[in-house]
């Protein structure tokens, strides 16, 4: 990774000028290299000479010059200046992005890998949606980040899997059963049932019992509602499979809240929980000891009346979690639940582990746009827009990107109109043009026989337009963005990555004539940069974003 790197050869030149006696001894910690904010100023910048400034005792720009005097020039560093307020510019060589951007085409799809993630086994929890009804958009939001966040995170190195937890046990299912069992039977809803689910939706999967499960008269009310509570949750586990099928995501594991009731799992965590002090009981329920650990108060997690609450399952499903030999639980849920992450934290305290072994995305709200207006309910049906209607709408790329490019704590506009464009105003349609318009390069370099039979070994000549230095600058830095999105747990980050390739790769198209039969090495650099950049685009759609990677278009 070329600012790790860097970073390393700053730590080198620090070592070398305390050694002699140029600043005092002084722990610099991890220093840091970012992009320089202007290319004027250099490919890479660091701010380490302000952050030894207080325990060297120095002036930043003193410290800057002692480092810059350190770091000499080498094959892979072509240029090093010192701004103030003490700021280390440097340059990479031209020979240093060619060794680059024959690794990539050497490395094929595999490029972009690391190990930061050290193995470490992560269960990422997403979209857990109630079994009682069709999927929105803003589900499709945290399944979209779940499942490129999963694949980013294997890409650096993680052990990762993928679950959904089933809300199947509590009210939602009696209330589902009721609402089947009343539309079923033509009757009308009781006045006060505000707690009963309507739509349409409701009423195709009270039209499927009614086929398949036939009359039900013979039985008690309510195991009529039992039946249908449970023929509810498979008909909408189903629809909502099919829906994340195909968005394109896929988990390795279902778990139903229920079975974790009825496996007994429940009670065998209060009950160690009880033993070792972490819940207790008080006016006759019992309560977690949450508030010893950052909580604001104690929590029920057992009612007075013997019901558990909503909090036990949830325990229960965790310690399962850690039981199965997960290292670190990350749930990515709704910012309704903000106030739930400090209860849940706390549990993980009082279960014995440590709380930052939970991790926490949490996710604002999806708004959807079509001709300027914000949509709230569905043409077809009256009721709120399902995400099948917005992949029937709009595609799965396109909903995938829009759903994926904004940082999870930023609500999202999804401009639907702009999501069918066919333009570069699109941005999942001009990153795609983009590695569509290479393939199309290639195929013609190929017929003519620019193309060599392998790139290993291919001596690339220097570059003769600063958009070729451009675009090898921008790809010699992937594996470094890919391992920043995987750390932060940030995927919008490779969406916006993707875009700033594809725009450098649209200007070096547009300024070098790649195919010229008057120059022959320069083509064969030139293709290297089109074979690169086709590569990595390709990683990062279908790879890691899960989005297509057309040959043509």
């Amino acid at each position: 990774m070329i600012r790790e790197l860097l970073a390393d050869r700053l730590a080198h030149a620090l070592e070398a000028a305390v050694a002699a006696g140029d600043l005092p001894p002084t722990e610099a910690g991890a220093i840091h290299v970012e992009r320089a904010r202007h290319e004027a100023h250099g490919d890479f910048a660091s701010n380490v000479a302000m952050v030894l400034a207080k325990s060297a005792r120095r002036r930043p720009l003193d410290i800057a010059q002692a480092l810059s005097s350190r770091l000499e020039t080498r094959d892979d560093v072509a240029e090093i200046s010192v701004a103030a307020p003490g700021f280390l510019n440097i340059r990479v060589s031209d020979a240093f992005l060619r060794r680059s951007l024959a690794t990539i085409l050497t490395e094929g799809r595999e490029h972009g890998r690391s190990q930061v993630g050290a193995g470490e086994k992560v269960l990422i929890e997403y979209v857990s949606a109630n079994p009682t009804g069709p999927l929105h958009v803003g589900h499709g939001r945290w399944a979209v980040l779940g499942s490129a966040l999963a694949a980013t995170m294997t890409w650096v190195g993680y052990g990762v899997s993928q679950e959904f937890y089933i809300n199947d046990a509590g009210n939602q299912l009696q209330n589902l059963g009721k609402s089947l069992m009343y539309r079923m039977e033509g009757r009308a809803l009781p006045e006060d049932a505000s707690e009963f689910y309507g739509g349409a939706y409701v009423a195709q999967a009270a039209a499927a019992a009614r086929d398949q499960l036939g009359d039900l008269s013979a039985l008690d009310e309510d195991a009529r509602i039992r039946r249908l509570a449970d023929f509810g949750r498979d008909w909408f586990l189903a629809a909502q499979d099919g829906t994340l099928t195909r968005l394109g995501t896929q988990f390795d594991r279902w778990v139903s809240e229920r079975t974790l009731h009825e496996a007994g799992a429940v009670e065998t965590m209060l009950r160690s929980m009880q033993a070792s002090g972490a819940v207790v009981r008080r006016d006759g329920a019992l309560w977690l000891t949450s508030a010893e650990h950052g909580d604001t108060e104690d929590r029920v997690v057992v009612r007075a009346d013997g019901r558990p609450t909503y909090l036990a399952a949830d325990m229960a499903y965790h310690a399962d979690k850690f039981a199965r030999g997960h290292d670190r639980l990350l749930n990515i849920w709704g910012a309704d639940h903000h106030g739930y992450v400090a209860r849940m934290r706390a549990a993980v305290a009082c279960m014995g582990r440590n709380p930052d072994q939970l991790e926490v995305v949490l996710g604002q709200l999806v708004k959807l746009f079509r001709e300027g207006q914000e949509v709230r309910m569905s043409k077809r049906t009256g009721d709120m827009v399902t995400l099948d209607e917005v992949l029937d709408e709009v595609g799965r790329d396109a909903t995938r990107w829009f759903l994926v490019a904004r940082s999870a704590d930023s609500t999202i506009d999804f401009d639907l109109d702009l999501a069918r464009q066919e333009s570069s105003d699109n941005p999942v349609y001009y990153v795609q043009y983009a590695h569509a318009r290479i393939c199309s390069i290639m195929r013609a370099a190929a017929e003519a026989g620019y193309l060599p039979g392998s790139w290993d070994g291919v001596d690339l000549q220097s570059f003769d337009a600063p958009e070729e230095r451009a675009l090898a600058l921008w790809l010699a830095g992937f594996t470094d963005e890919v391992a920043g999105a995987a750390l932060a747990r940030e995927p919008h980050r490779l969406t916006r990555y993707a875009t700033d390739l594809a725009q450098r790769y649209h200007a070096f198209y547009t300024q070098c004539r790649v195919i010229d039969a008057a120059h022959p090495e320069r083509t064969v650099t030139r293709l290297a940069l089109c074979a690169a950049t086709r590569q990595v685009l390709a990683i990062l759609l279908e790879s890691l974003l899960g989005i297509a990677a057309p040959e043509a278009m």
